[in-house]
This record gives C-alpha cells, sequence and structure tokens, in this order.
C-alpha cells in the first residue's frame, strides 16, 4: 500500500452487536500489483470481539443505559489531487483532522433538548471490554469537550413502539479539552489494553 494514507475511520455500536471498525483509505491510484506481503497466509482471528453488551457510554460523567446507537468518525480530509495529464495523482494531502458523532437515545425527558438550547458543554466517554476472563481486553475513547449540534425527537406514532432521540455532534462542535493541568489538550483520546 505505498501510495495510501488513512482518510478516517468510524467506530460504531447498536444493541445486540459487536463494536465495528471502518477504515477509509485515499490513495494516489499508482499501484503496482505484485503477490501480496501482507495478506499470504490470512487466519481468523481467535480472540472476542467487543460486544456493545460488555460497553459503558458515559456523557458528562453519567452512564447512558437508554443508548440505542452510537458512532464516532475520525476524520483527516486526506484527498489525492487530480493533475492534468495523468491519470494518477502525484501524492495524497491530509488535511486538518477532525471527529463528529452520532447518538440515538430512548426518550425518557427533556434534558437532550435543553443541553441542545442551552449549549452545554458535555464529555463523552466509552468502555468496551471483550468476554475473556480477568484482565479482560478493552478500548477506552474519550471525547473531552463538545456541545449538541442536534436533539431531534421522533415523530408521534399510532403504531406504537419507542420515541427516541437523534444527537447529531458535527465537527464544528468538538473541541480540545480545555481542563487545564492533567488532561490532555486534544480533542479525542484513546487508550487500549495489552493482554494480548
Amino acid at each position: 500500500f505505498q501510495d495510501c494514507l488513512w482518510k478516517s475511520v468510524k467506530i460504531a455500536m447498536a444493541p445486540n452487536g459487536i463494536i465495528t471498525f471502518e477504515p477509509s483509505w485515499v490513495g494516489t491510484g499508482n499501484m503496482v500489483l505484485e503477490s501480496s506481503a501482507v495478506l499470504t497466509t490470512p487466519t481468523l482471528p481467535s480472540s472476542q470481539p467487543l460486544a456493545a453488551l460488555d460497553a459503558i457510554l458515559s456523557i458528562g460523567g453519567v452512564d447512558q443505559i437508554d443508548l440505542t446507537s452510537f458512532d464516532v468518525t475520525i476524520d483527516n480530509a486526506a484527498i489525492a489531487p487530480a493533475v492534468a495529464g495523468s491519470k494518477v495523482s502525484p501524492t495524497v494531502l491530509p488535511g486538518m483532522n477532525t471527529v463528529a458523532m452520532n447518538l440515538k437515545f430512548l426518550r425518557k425527558d427533556t434534558t437532550w433538548d435543553a443541553d441542545f438550547l442551552n449549549e452545554t458543554s458535555l464529555s463523552l466517554k466509552l468502555m468496551a471490554v471483550d468476554q475473556s476472563t480477568d484482565p479482560k481486553n478493552f478500548i477506552s475513547i474519550n471525547v473531552p469537550y463538545f456541545t449538541l449540534g442536534s436533539a431531534d425527537v421522533s415523530a408521534l406514532s399510532t403504531a406504537g413502539g419507542a420515541a427516541d432521540t437523534t444527537i447529531s455532534i458535527p465537527a464544528a462542535l468538538v473541541g480540545h479539552d480545555q481542563t487545564g493541568a492533567g488532561n490532555d489538550d486534544t480533542m479525542l483520546s484513546f487508550q487500549i489494553s495489552n493482554n494480548s
């Protein structure tokens, strides 16, 4: 993959599923077809997947028990600019790093509406663990500072079913940690276990 750069990665979860990781690449188009040095003898992973059932998501320090979906996208806006007289790009140029999120909750009150209207500063922490024996493998994601871009309530329906609130946090509303000393000045941080 000599001509490619990471463009983005999306981490998502939904009820009764596993936590998914969706990468995106940008390349120049200048590939040399050779035998694969990466997939010569592929093997199935033997580790336990990270299940949404075993994950804890906290917003503002409060564990969320009514979450129905979540995703976070980290994007560096990489592009491969087109040039005249060539089928391939001369290079891949990275852009500005951004973080964006989407969440959906069962509707229980108007807290999310108030947070949206008041532009309340929030933080998000996701802790996902596998189902192995202790010490468990884990990944932790921390988004230390953001405000809500929307808090949309589902339409009323005579068919029944749960009402929900869909929350969008666009990249423009995710900032760096402003709490001062002892905290990383970053939009997002990862921590992973090194058990396997």
